[in-house]
């Protein structure tokens, strides 16, 4: 994490410098969502593939599960599964959203050492 320091005056920032970070904090609010939607699609049908009936039976090497026995380990590692990657999942979108909240406050910074600046120039 890196650490902005204002010195109070804006005389390291200009107008330039701070049109790049409103929509830098706008592309990655947009990428953020949009990662949000891929992992849905991505995950799951994979998931699915994974956790199939036969691939259950085929690991547990027994032909003489019941259909009753098998969905009830289909749901037991599926559980364990989602919750781990779950979990994997809470943590990167709390990461980002820090990130976000930095970046938001970064901003907003140096906004107003850019107002300041302005006022200082004006007779």
């Amino acid at each position: 994490m890196r650490l902005l320091i204002i010195n109070g005056h804006g005389s390291y920032v200009d107008k330039a410098f701070l049109n790049l970070f409103s929509p830098l904090a706008t592309y990655y609010s947009q990428n953020l969502d949009n990662w949000l939607a891929k992992f849905q699609a991505l995950f799951w049908p994979a998931f699915k593939k994974a956790f199939s009936l036969s691939n259950i039976k085929k690991e547990l090497n027994n032909d003489a599960l019941t259909l009753q026995q098998l969905q009830k380990e289909f749901f037991i590692q599926m559980s364990k599964s989602f919750q781990k990657e779950f979990n994997k999942f809470e943590a990167k979108l709390l990461k980002m959203s820090v990130k976000n909240e930095v970046l938001e406050h970064e901003n907003k910074g140096l906004k107003e050492a850019i107002k300041l600046k302005q006022r200082r120039r004006k007779p």
